[in-house]
């Protein structure tokens, strides 16, 4: 998993030579907006604001286990927000939707 997002961060053009053009390479639209909003201009060019190894040590952890016994034991009523744009599949998300304890919205 480790090696996988390495590459994958490995892969970013960076520096990228203008704001847009990161909003273009991650997709566009409010998920491109949203990774670009993680960059800072520095050096000429667009850089990621975050350290590589800590960033991938931090998605490594959590791609690496699940949180829903921990969801799970919560007996409260707990609100649950998703955006209407989002990249978490609605498999993923339906579990965390589908309790009496929760409120969808």
């Amino acid at each position: 998993m480790q090696t996988e997002i390495g590459a994958m961060l490995d892969a970013w053009p960076t520096p990228f030579p203008s704001r847009r053009a990161a909003v273009e390479f991650f997709g566009g639209g409010p998920v491109g907006e949203g990774w670009a909003g993680g960059l800072e201009e520095r050096d000429g060019g667009w850089w990621p604001r975050f350290d590589r190894d800590v960033m991938v040590a931090a998605l490594t952890e959590n791609a690496r286990r699940s949180f829903r016994d921990e969801w799970a034991s919560i007996t409260c009523p707990t609100p649950v927000v998703l955006g209407r744009s989002g990249i978490v599949p609605p498999p993923e998300t339906e579990p965390c939707c589908n309790s009496a304890r929760r409120q969808w919205r």
